[in-house]
């Protein structure tokens, strides 16, 4: 086994990473696989921060380039073993376990989604009025926010309405405001600006 082999081979734990050939005189070693508790793990992070990596700016040479690529060109996993990795894998990287899990509520558009266990996304406020009701809901029925904050889904701002009482009320809001925005003192001085130009 040759130097550079050697190097790949032996994670180090103290020390300043040089060379190779200075690299295994320094410090502890430790082979790569070995289990490390999680307070060995952290003393090895902090002990390597900052330091630069002997093989930094030293370019790959095209030979070794080319042996890699040949090695993994055509290259396929078997079928039996891809089955057997599926098996020993299944479950153990999803939900909680996953290292980007972030609670299980997502915001894709407008509102929070909420994943359930069959892997389905559901809107968060759809959902909880469903469990709320006991019932799903009908596909003319519109969960509405009573404070038109879209990210609170407690039950107290949440109420049910037909598509069309639900159409009617923002409606009905907005042909007020345009109303108190027409009738207000400040204003009016602009409108009298803008039905002269009409």
């Amino acid at each position: 086994m040759n130097k550079i082999t050697k190097a790949i081979m032996i994670a180090k734990l103290k020390g300043r990473h040089s060379s190779p050939k200075t690299e295994f005189k320094k410090g502890c070693q430790i082979r790569l696989g070995a289990i490390l508790s999680k307070k060995t793990r952290n003393k090895i992070s902090r002990g390597n921060k900052g330091r630069v990596p002997w093989n930094k700016g030293i370019p790959v040479p095209q030979e070794i380039k080319d042996r890699i690529s040949k090695t993994l060109t055509g290259h396929k996993t078997p079928l039996a073993q891809r089955i057997k990795l599926s098996k020993a894998l299944k479950g153990k990287n999803a939900g909680q376990s996953n290292g980007n899990w972030k609670g299980g509520i997502n915001y894709y558009g407008k509102y929070a989604k909420i994943v359930l266990p069959n892997g389905i996304y559901l809107n968060e406020h759809r959902y909880l009025m469903e469990k709320f009701l006991g019932r799903k809901l009908k596909s003319d029925e519109v969960v509405h926010h009573i404070n038109r904050i879209r990210s609170d889904n407690r039950l107290e701002n949440l109420i049910v309405m037909s598509k069309s009482a639900h159409s009617t009320y923002h409606n009905l809001a907005i042909n007020k405001k345009i109303s108190n925005i027409l009738n207000s003192t400040q204003n009016s001085d602009r409108i009298a600006g803008l039905k002269s130009h009409l």
